[in-house]
């Protein structure tokens, strides 16, 4: 979050009920937006923010709209400001790792989980976690 705009900052801290007290930037992920692990004295969110204008803040304002739909395929939506041009996300943590993916094995399809090796069965499937830590297909 030390790289983001002042506004950006702000808005997680509203979301947070007050100043960010520890941050833990996400090392793995599949674009170079801001995602981070921020406390603050709501507890623990994960944060995701981008700018508009190269698809990023785009995406970040994509799985605002998705949250509702996704159920428990993924985290809860806490909350979400737009920030002049940046795109600002914060979900509930949800303790687990990053998905491992591969597109090589499988012909050009993304197969996530750990079960690659089987790729052929999971063709034209989106895979997740939920929740609970499991990994459900549709």
């Amino acid at each position: 979050m030390s790289e983001a705009p002042a506004a950006v900052r702000e808005a997680v801290s509203e979301m947070l009920c007050g100043p960010i007290r520890a941050e833990r930037p996400s090392t793995a992920g599949f674009t170079p937006s801001i995602a981070s692990v921020v406390a603050g004295p709501r507890g623990w969110l994960f944060v995701k923010a981008a700018p508009v204008g190269d698809g990023l803040g785009e995406a970040v304002a994509a799985g605002v709209v998705l949250a509702g739909v996704v159920g428990d395929l993924g985290p809860r939506l806490v909350g979400a400001a737009e920030t002049g041009a940046w795109r600002v996300a914060a979900y509930e943590v949800i303790e687990g790792e990053a998905p491992r993916c591969t597109t090589a094995t499988c012909g050009g399809t993304m197969c996530c989980g750990s079960r690659t090796a089987d790729c052929a069965s999971w063709t034209g499937v989106i895979c997740g976690p939920r929740r609970d830590g499991s990994m459900s297909c549709a």
